[in-house]
């Protein structure tokens, strides 16, 4: 049995792939999927949400025609995001192609170990920008979204929606990359990257972090979560870190900030 925000979503997906459809044509798009019972709550729900409104109709045609708001962020999210994958794996393949073509170019002469970084460099930066819209997107529904809708049930909506699609492309992204060589050469320089967070490459970074928690009387609250991002960092840290004598403190980002300090 499909659960009514189920309906709701393949009611609104619907809708939004076919625009100006009637409620008799919905209801043959979703022959198989929905009863009409379903649709029809759906339509009517969804219309109260502001996500859809209907059109006025010809003289010569029968039923209302529904088309999305599209001013509504339930809709303009997820077609932002879908646009998302269309240009990021766009720019990926182009990336793939130049990458080939300079190949192709210079059979004979090898690549210098710079050109070899500033292409690995320029892969970095596409997903850096694709990072841009993540971190967005969750600044978005930690600080705005909860005062944008007062329709809970709304906003889950969105952020479930928008979250399977952002999964769904990180899927095909790490599928596209599966088989390609320049990930390798991202993999050598990603601890020389400056557009790296500044916490995941030093420890000083952290215990700036911790100190600005424990002036509030959260240093104990937060350490836990700073030793995550240290732990998850190791691949990035500074190279100096990998190379300094820490008599095995190498994962202790505390102790090592503090023997810094002296």
């Amino acid at each position: 049995m499909v659960e009514k925000k189920d309906s709701e979503s393949i009611v609104l997906k619907c809708v939004s792939e076919h625009p100006g459809e009637t409620t008799e044509g919905i209801k043959q798009e979703l022959d198989g999927i929905l009863s009409n019972g379903p649709i029809n709550a759906a339509l009517q729900t969804l219309k109260e949400k502001g996500m859809i409104r209907t059109e006025k109709k010809k003289t010569n045609q029968r039923g209302n025609k529904w088309v999305v708001v599209e001013t509504n962020p339930l809709v303009i999210i997820p077609e932002q995001i879908d646009r998302l994958e269309v240009v990021l794996i766009d720019l990926l393949e182009s990336c793939f192609k130049m990458y080939r073509d300079y190949q192709k170019s210079r059979p004979s002469q090898p690549r210098t170990e710079r050109e070899e970084q500033e292409m690995a460099q320029i892969l970095y930066d596409v997903f850096e920008r694709y990072l841009d819209y993540i971190q967005g997107f969750f600044i978005y529904t930690a600080f705005v979204l909860p005062n944008t809708f007062s329709d809970k049930e709304m906003a889950s909506m969105l952020v479930s929606t928008a979250f399977k699609k952002l999964v769904n492309i990180q899927i095909k992204l790490s599928k596209k990359l599966e088989t390609f060589e320049i990930p390798m050469l991202v993999a050598e320089i990603v601890p020389e990257l400056e557009s790296l967070p500044l916490s995941m490459r030093s420890p000083n970074v952290l215990l700036m972090y911790h100190k600005k928690f424990s002036k509030f009387g959260l240093g104990v609250a937060a350490r836990p979560l700073l030793d995550l991002i240290w732990q998850f960092a190791k691949p990035f840290r500074d190279p100096w870190i990998k190379d300094a004598d820490l008599q095995g403190d190498g994962d202790d980002w505390f102790t090592i900030a503090k023997k810094i300090k002296g």
